[in-house]
């Protein structure tokens, strides 16, 4: 950290990391770990158990807890009383924190060294600004980096509309804890699409900048929630109601916009195998534009009952070698 930020006025400014758990007791030691292994060390750190009371993941979690709260002090352990959904979570989580900023941190994601040092620098240099967003690498299933993202622009409505992962993950989100509060904090309703509704409101309240270094890595959790076909339609749904006159805004861009949209609940229809649904993400997506090549032969295998023949698995795993090389 420059030397000349080391006095009282950047010391003194407690960071909250806020760590929401459900169904994540393996990985949470690590989020935890990589939390106290700071170099800013002016931080407390607070644990949102979202696991139901009765069930063996608060058991898991209540004695995983024990240890870290019979050793650290600045660790507070929530117990939600039931759950809620991540964005409850990230709340209850807001609520607890006594910090000058806030910065989020999935149970399955971890920080590296630097994190919250760089970040209280960037955010003291830029003292008007609403919050920051780092660089993070993200890793798939097979432990491989899947993508590579370094942010090299402010964020704007407009991108975060039109592509949701330019923000990486809401573990790279670092913000004065006034903002959350002015914004009303995480929508509740939203049981997906959580991290990018908060953050366009956040948006609205002034400049989000950038440090383009990865500070923070996001793994594929095996514990992952994925919505119905249902529920995402209508988590869209609100969406495209709640940010109306963003997207008109969005000009010429519109139906880009809403195809990207539907695509991601065809996705669903196709992960669940109903031909209903199927037919009608389809019809959804024609209405702005065109289906995509590896789509139309993907709906074309399922309408057909032959997305699980031999020959289709043989030639998944061909291309899964091909992207291998």
């Amino acid at each position: 950290m420059n030397s000349q930020l080391l006095g009282e006025t950047i010391v003194d400014k407690l960071v909250s990391i806020i760590i929401p758990t459900y169904k994540g007791c393996d990985k949470l030691p690590r989020a935890i770990d990589s939390a106290l292994s700071q170099t800013y060390k002016n931080i407390e750190i607070i644990i949102i158990d979202d696991n139901n009371p009765e069930s063996a993941s608060r058991r898991e979690t209540e004695e995983l807890m024990r240890t870290y709260i019979n050793k650290y002090k600045h660790i507070l352990y929530v117990k939600r009383e039931q759950n809620g959904g991540i964005a409850a979570a990230k709340n209850s989580g807001i609520r607890a924190a006594r910090g000058y900023y806030i910065s989020f941190l999935d149970d399955d994601d971890y920080y590296l060294g630097k994190k919250i040092e760089r970040c209280v620098e960037y955010m003291e240099e830029h003292n008007g600004y609403v919050g920051v967003i780092t660089g993070v690498d993200v890793y798939d299933s097979y432990d491989n980096i899947a993508l590579r993202l370094r942010p090299d622009n402010n964020l704007t409505i407009r991108e975060l509309l039109m592509n949701e992962m330019c923000m990486g993950t809401g573990s790279n989100t670092f913000i004065r804890r006034k903002f959350a509060e002015k914004v009303g904090m995480h929508d509740e309703s939203f049981v997906r699409r959580t991290d990018v509704e908060f953050t366009i409101r956040l948006c609205k309240c002034g400049e989000i900048g950038y440090i383009s270094d990865c500070l923070v890595i996001k793994a594929t959790s095996a514990n992952s929630n994925v919505p119905t076909y249902e529920k995402l339609k209508d988590v869209l749904n609100r969406f495209f109601n709640k940010f109306e006159e963003d997207i008109e805004a969005l000009g010429t861009d519109k139906d880009e916009f809403y195809r990207r949209q539907d695509h991601v609940l065809l996705s669903a229809a196709i992960r669940e195998r109903d031909n209903d649904k199927i037919v009608e993400s389809y019809n959804l997506i024609r209405q702005y534009g065109d289906v995509s090549l590896k789509n139309k032969i993907i709906i074309w295998l399922c309408l057909h009952n032959l997305r699980d023949t031999i020959v289709v698995n043989f030639l998944a795993s061909i291309v899964r070698r091909l992207r291998a090389l």
